[in-house]
């Protein structure tokens, strides 16, 4: 496993790679990216696994149980990884300015998942938004947006738990 895993990456970074990322590398750095912000805290809650999985389901269209498999996979790969940069490298290469904004209010969406925004989730998605080249008013966009939806729906459960 540890084998193929360096093979990803060599073949996505090292010297004279011309290897175009697969639709399923794409769909990797993004998982790596919102797994990254998961760990962030050192704590795991369901709700960020939850929101994780709905949210690459969304993201490439994918059934329940694809997106869960594709979350496992890059558990793993950050498990076994040690740098952000090929990752970064992919999606800095293949995704338009709105999806890398789209990648980091999915991030935004896992650090607001458990209710609480930890101070290394927010220094970690601020330095993914720096690395993707992303300008600060659509880091700022894609908070206030994660945010305001988070808020929405905990204010929709307070609600229903008054009926």
């Amino acid at each position: 496993m540890h084998k193929l895993i360096q093979d990803f990456f060599g073949r996505l970074s090292g010297p004279g790679a011309t290897a175009t990322p697969s639709e399923k590398d794409l769909h990797i750095a993004a998982a790596l990216l919102l797994v990254e912000i998961g760990q962030a805290d050192n704590e795991w809650q369901d709700s960020e696994i939850q929101t994780i999985v709905s949210r690459l389901a969304k993201l490439f269209d994918l059934d329940h149980q694809a997106a869960e498999a594709l979350f496992e996979e890059a558990r793993q790969r950050d498990a076994d990884h040690v740098s952000l940069h090929p990752t970064l490298k992919i999606i800095n290469e293949r995704f338009t300015p709105e999806q890398k904004q789209q990648v980091i209010t999915d991030c935004w969406r896992v650090a607001f998942a458990d209710g609480v925004l930890d101070h290394y989730e927010e220094h970690q998605i601020r330095r993914i938004a720096d690395l993707l080249y992303l300008p600060h008013s659509r880091f700022i966009q894609a908070k206030l947006k994660a945010q305001a939806e988070r808020e929405a729906g905990a204010a929709q459960a307070h609600q229903s738990d008054d009926v």
